[in-house]
């Protein structure tokens, strides 16, 4: 069972120790990447995981443990500063360049960004040339557009990017449709988030948008049924149907 930091509200408290300093490649190999696909796997895209503010690449343990268990290569890495002080812009980029040197330029990829991880993941795809190269790109409870807690933490630049209506998410959300129109899009979220308000801020007008209860926004990651559904949409065993719920008001 989760310990205490696991919950909602400790994640925005200030961490006790101070982030990790970027791990060179052959560190990044040990930690970050996964178990190679073996002749009786098919063949799979390799998966990256990205995680979101206050959290470490830590935070996808039993995600990765299980994706590599049924078969695939991940990879996650450690955005530095992890507290919201660098622009999500700026996190991309280590995402670009950590992708580059993992599987070079060239090698066709899936994406997994959790909460703040999947601004971060959009902004790679969206502006940084991902989209060239994306299959399938996943975001667990992205604040999509926005979350008001946002304001009541300190205005780094990263945080207040994430704040509703910032020139950073409508600058990103005016050609999503477009952009990941153009892969294969799917957005997992948990009404019950005490850290995306609202909740359903995550929904985005392309691609699947799928509640699926969990008991916090921290735990999604941990979760059974989200490593189900992650699978399942990472092998194309989903409905595509886009859905039709409309877009949380700005």
């Amino acid at each position: 069972m989760p310990d205490s930091s696991d919950s909602d509200a400790s994640r925005f408290l200030p961490a006790n120790d101070r982030p990790a300093v970027m791990r060179d490649d052959a560190a990044l190999n040990l930690t970050g990447g996964g178990t190679q696909n073996t002749d009786q796997t098919p063949q799979r895209n390799p998966v990256f995981l990205v995680h979101g503010i206050i959290d470490r690449a830590y935070v996808f343990n039993s995600l990765r443990a299980f994706l590599e268990r049924e078969g695939w290569t991940v990879y996650a890495l450690d955005l530095i500063p992890n507290d919201g002080r660098a622009g999500i812009e700026v996190l991309a980029q280590q995402l670009a360049e950590f992708i580059d040197r993992q599987v070079g330029r060239d090698c066709p990829i899936d994406v997994i960004g959790f909460s703040m991880g999947g601004l971060v993941s959009r902004y790679y795809i969206q502006r940084l040339g991902g989209l060239d190269r994306v299959d399938h790109f996943i975001s667990i409870c992205a604040p999509n557009h926005g979350t008001r807690l946002a304001f009541l933490m300190p205005l780094f630049t990263g945080i207040r990017q994430m704040c509703p209506n910032s020139e950073f998410l409508n600058d990103l959300n005016q050609d999503a449709i477009d952009q990941l129109g153009r892969i294969n899009y799917t957005s997992l979220w948990t009404p019950s988030d005490l850290m995306i308000i609202p909740a359903d801020s995550a929904r985005m007008p392309i691609g699947r948008n799928l509640p699926i209860p969990a008991k916090m926004h921290a735990w999604t990651v941990k979760d059974e049924s989200y490593h189900a559904e992650i699978a399942a949409t990472l092998l194309d065993q989903v409905d595509r149907t886009p859905d039709q719920t409309p877009t949380p008001p700005s």
